[in-house]
C-alpha cells in the first residue's frame, strides 16, 4: 500500500472516531440533563399531576363532571409541559430559552386543542408511540384526548356547557395513562425508586425553576 493511501485511510479512521466521540458526548450531555431535571423536580411535578387525577376521579364520583374534566385536562397539560416537552426539548437543544419557546408552540391551545401531529412525532424519537396508547375501553388515547376531551373542557369552561359522565371518566383515565407512559419514557434516563425520584432533602419545587 502506498504511503498516501495509508495516510488517507488513517485520516478517515481518525475522523470517524472523532465523530463517534462527539455523538457519544452529546448523548451523555442529553441524558445527564434529563437525569438532573427529574432528580430535582420529578417528585414535585408528579405529585401535582397525581393530585389533579385524584381530584378528577373524586369529582366524577359525585357527578361534578365538568369540574372533573377540567382537572383531568390540567393533569394532561402539566404532563405534556413539564414531564415530556420541557425536559426532552431542553436536553435536545441544551437551552432553557429555546426549550421554553418550543414548548409554548406545541402545547394545547385554549381554542384549537392540542397539536395532534407534533407531539407524537417528538415522542417517537424518544421511544414512545403515542398514537398506539389505548384507554381502558380500548379507544385510542391521543385521538380521544385531542378530538373530544380537550374540546369538551373548553366548551365547559368558556360556555358552561354540560359534560357527560362518560366524558369525564374517560378523561381521567386518559390523564392517568398518559402520566404512566410519561414515566416509562423518562425512566431510562432517571429511574424512579419506591420513594420517588430523589431523596426528600434534594427535591425542588417547580416554582423555583
Amino acid at each position: 500500500m502506498a504511503m498516501h493511501e495509508w495516510e488517507s485511510r488513517e485520516e478517515a479512521a481518525r475522523d470517524e472516531y472523532e465523530r463517534e466521540i462527539g455523538k457519544r458526548t452529546l448523548a451523555e450531555i442529553r441524558e445527564n440533563a434529563i437525569n438532573a431535571y427529574f432528580f430535582y423536580y420529578g417528585d414535585n411535578i408528579e405529585h401535582r399531576i397525581q393530585r389533579r387525577i385524584d381530584a378528577a376521579k373524586e369529582l366524577v364520583g359525585i357527578r361534578f363532571n365538568g369540574e372533573s374534566l377540567t382537572s383531568s385536562i390540567i393533569a394532561v397539560e402539566l404532563t405534556i409541559r413539564w414531564f415530556l416537552l420541557r425536559p426532552l426539548c431542553e436536553a435536545a437543544f441544551m437551552s432553557e430559552e429555546v426549550a421554553g419557546i418550543l414548548v409554548q408552540r406545541i402545547l394545547p391551545s385554549r381554542t384549537t386543542g392540542a397539536d395532534r401531529e407534533i407531539l407524537p412525532k417528538i415522542l417517537r424519537e424518544w421511544g414512545s408511540d403515542l398514537r398506539s396508547l389505548k384507554m381502558s375501553d380500548g379507544n385510542e388515547l391521543w385521538e380521544k384526548l385531542t378530538t373530544e376531551y380537550i374540546t369538551a373542557r373548553n366548551r365547559f369552561v368558556h360556555r358552561g356547557e354540560p359534560v357527560e359522565e362518560g366524558i369525564a371518566a374517560g378523561a381521567a383515565d386518559a390523564a392517568e395513562r398518559l402520566l404512566a407512559e410519561s414515566i416509562r419514557i423518562v425512566t431510562p434516563f432517571k429511574a424512579r425508586g419506591q420513594d420517588g425520584w430523589a431523596p426528600q432533602d434534594c427535591r425542588r419545587n417547580l416554582d423555583e425553576m
